[in-house]
């Protein structure tokens, strides 16, 4: 049993630091950004499932052979091994920790947003006082000098433009921004990436969560590029980011400019070698399987072992 815990702790915690480091430096997400995203997604799942599952074999409940137990079977011979309260204490540590650990993932990402759709709300309510709506758009229009769109998604999905955005993009451009929020506001980026920021606050020294939430944006960014482009044309959707790139949006809001602009114009105007239905099957398969291990690395003990006391603290074992 406790082969198991630790592998799969010890699979969490290179995953959560080197798997972070790899991932990002992974070249075919610009061609593929939304399987880019879901490649962190899963991953980052995949280690908190690995966590939890190894909090559930500590508890050792029927099934599963108490932790403890497996401990005292392993070195009853051995007269320097693990006592039955040292390999307690050990089980109710693990436990502790799994579920300490994913009280606050979960919190953080409930609590991140909440606060996200609060600030939304709240811009709104504020937008509606001071901006027009914009029939032929379907669009809020606020009078300002710069140039500027963005979306606000939610309980009341809005596109913000500016009067100067109107004023200098010509209708194509000026389609082609308005598809790419309302991609953002389809895929419904804002909640994913407020997740993406919880899971950062909560474990902001593991790579894998640190950089997640950046990543995810940019890639959230090339997907709604995507969108216009297939709209209109890559040109044109290069031509309106570098003219709307001046102003970043307010912090609740997803815009067509923004940050990492030089590197999606480049990509939008000299897209590389796509990354094929083939490798895209394979990274299906991997994350697939980076799933599927640790549900079948807690479920093994299950099927070969029998217990019926948590953490080997109610009893000895049955003869």
């Amino acid at each position: 049993m406790m082969w198991f815990v630790a592998g799969l702790l010890a699979y969490a915690m290179v995953v959560a630091t080197v798997g972070g480091w790899l991932i990002r430096r992974v070249a075919w997400s610009a061609h593929s950004p939304m399987l880019g995203v879901r490649t962190w997604q899963v991953t980052q799942a995949s280690v908190l499932l690995s966590v939890a599952a190894a909090g559930l074999l500590m508890i050792g409940t029927d099934p599963i052979e108490p932790a403890s137990r497996s401990v005292r079977t392993q070195t009853a011979t051995d007269t320097s091994g693990v006592t039955d309260t040292v390999s307690s204490t050990l089980c109710l540590s693990v436990v502790v920790l799994s579920s300490t650990l994913l009280l606050l993932v979960g919190f953080g990402v409930l609590r991140a947003i909440r606060r996200a759709q609060r600030a939304r709300d709240l811009h709104i309510d504020h937008l509606t006082a001071v901006a027009r709506q914009n029939v032929d758009l379907n669009a809020l229009v606020l009078d300002h000098d710069t140039a500027a769109a963005y979306c606000l998604a939610g309980s009341r999905p809005t596109v913000v433009l500016t009067s100067a955005a109107i004023a200098l993009l010509d209708d194509d451009e000026l389609r082609a921004v308005i598809v790419h929020e309302r991609e953002h506001m389809r895929g419904r980026h804002d909640v994913q990436l407020a997740a993406a920021a919880g899971l950062r606050w909560a474990l902001p020294l593991l790579p894998l969560f640190r950089w997640g939430h950046d990543e995810q944006a940019r890639l959230f960014e090339m997907v709604a590029d995507d969108a216009a482009a297939h709209d209109v044309s890559r040109q044109v959707v290069a031509t309106a980011m570098v003219q709307m790139a001046e102003l970043a949006a307010p912090e609740p809001a997803l815009n067509v400019g923004g940050h990492h602009t030089i590197h999606r114009v480049h990509r939008l105007l000299a897209p590389g070698q796509p990354l094929g239905r083939i490798r895209a099957i394979m990274v299906v398969c991997v994350l697939a399987l980076s799933i599927l291990a640790p549900v079948g690395v807690a479920a093994t003990p299950i099927f070969a072992t029998t217990g019926t006391v948590a953490c080997g603290i109610a009893g000895p074992a049955p003869h």
